[in-house]
């Protein structure tokens, strides 16, 4: 786990805490105080606080009295869901991961394995996501270009993939990715789905 992802993990530790006890907001200031405690610098943990609420595990409020206005969080029920299973939950979209050297597939709640072939061809896709999240394709290009490479993944789990799917997809992808780096990994990935492409 990075240091930036501690940092998270702690924060969303303390406010899924603070919720329990006190189900109150509380500003992102005393939360930064709270955490120096433990030995957390107050710039890393407000930055990370703003993460959270980017990504929806944190909500905010703003306040105003006095004149002056300010902000008050408080754990999202997407947060409390990393602490609490609940058949409240929504099921939201599950990408396609690989965990181990012996290609065990995760995808939502389930669990199986997997070709090595395919694996690999995984691994590689997951890449190519990366790589279009840090590109600088708009938004809708990114999510466009995500989906597609996520139905491949999608195939590839399949018994039998659809060498049509993939095949329609695999030109949607050749023609948006773009972006510096692309091409290599494409390449790359042609040649690990050489057989659903020919």
């Amino acid at each position: 786990m990075d240091n930036e992802d501690r940092v998270r993990d702690k924060i969303l530790k303390f406010l899924y805490d603070y919720n329990l006890k006190k189900a109150l907001w509380i500003a992102p200031a005393r939360v930064a105080n709270e955490l120096r405690r433990e030995g957390f610098d107050r710039n890393e943990v407000i930055r990370n606080i703003n993460f959270l609420k980017g990504e929806g595990y944190v909500s905010k409020k703003v306040e105003r009295g006095g004149g002056v206005s300010f902000e008050k969080i408080i754990i999202s029920s997407k947060g409390v869901q990393i602490f609490e299973k609940s058949k409240f939950s929504r099921k939201t979209f599950s990408s396609i991961t690989l965990e181990g050297s012996n290609n065990v597939l995760v995808m939502g709640d389930n669990i199986g394995s997997i070709t090595q072939v395919k694996g690999n061809s995984i691994d590689e896709l997951n890449s190519l996501i990366e790589e279009v999240r840090k590109s600088t394709l708009t938004e809708e290009e990114k999510m466009n270009l995500t989906g597609d490479v996520e139905t491949i993944k999608s195939q590839l789990v399949k018994p039998n993939p659809s060498k049509q799917i993939i095949q329609v997809s695999w030109a949607a992808i050749t023609t948006a990715a773009t972006f510096s780096g692309a091409h290599d990994l494409l390449i790359k990935i042609k040649t690990l789905l050489a057989a659903w492409l020919g």
